[in-house]
């Protein structure tokens, strides 16, 4: 049955639509995975928007073996039903949707992105756009995040802020340096010591300014780092 449901796939059989389709419903993991890969072989703009919910309720499905299918097909196949299920999930679900977003078109990833970053209050979606984001258009919201609640959410963003941040950001991230959670002073220390525009000696300035002990502490070990 694996095998029949493969080959179908390969050799673009429309008139095994219906049974390839019922079989993304079976509890075995890789039929099901083969049948939609199979579907979206067959007719990728067709298959997606069938598929695309199943990837975000079936916790079975490996996230590799997904992205291949997604990467497969074509981003104007991909990317309106990755978005639409996105928008529609429950956070956890869409949580788990949101690592595919590179294989829709970058506009429509960048809409998705600012609008979940602005309207979204829920840790896990902020937390899984935060990983990756590299859009300078957010970074008004990122500043916003760096005083979040949630001392995780603070620390990935003075990560972002070393990706997309401005000079005038690097003030920003010394205040964090007294930050009440140590990875965020450690994060903090690093994207300070990244800048393109840093050095040991300037970082050994930055730390001989501060009053706070934090702070000279953790340019303490960001300067070992950085000079072994």
């Amino acid at each position: 049955k694996l095998v029949a449901t493969a080959t179908l796939g390969h050799l673009g059989e429309v008139r095994a639509w219906d049974r390839l389709r019922s079989l993304v419903e079976s509890g075995n993991t890789l039929l099901s995975l083969l049948a939609a890969s199979a579907l979206a072989q067959i007719d990728a703009k067709r298959a997606l928007p069938i598929v695309i919910p199943h990837m975000a309720e079936r916790e079975d499905w490996p996230p590799a073996r997904v992205a291949t299918i997604l990467r497969r097909a074509v981003p104007d196949a991909v990317s309106e039903p990755l978005a639409a299920a996105i928008l529609e999930a429950t956070p956890e679900k869409a949580n788990r949707l949101l690592g595919y977003l590179d294989t829709c078109h970058l506009r429509v990833a960048d809409e998705l992105t600012h609008r979940l970053l602005k309207y979204s209050d829920d840790d896990y979606i902020i937390t899984a756009l935060l990983r990756t984001l590299d859009n300078p258009r957010e970074l008004p919201i990122v500043r916003e995040l760096l005083a979040h609640e949630r001392w995780h959410i603070r620390m990935l963003s003075a990560i972002a802020l070393g990706r997309i941040g401005e000079p005038r950001d690097t003030a920003t991230l010394i205040e964090l340096l007294s930050d009440q959670a140590w990875w965020v002073r450690y994060r903090a220390a690093q994207t300070l010591a990244n800048l393109p525009s840093m050095s040991i000696e300037r970082l050994r300035e930055i730390q001989a300014a501060q009053s706070d002990r934090y702070a000279r502490d953790i340019l303490d070990q960001v300067i070992a780092e950085e000079t072994l």
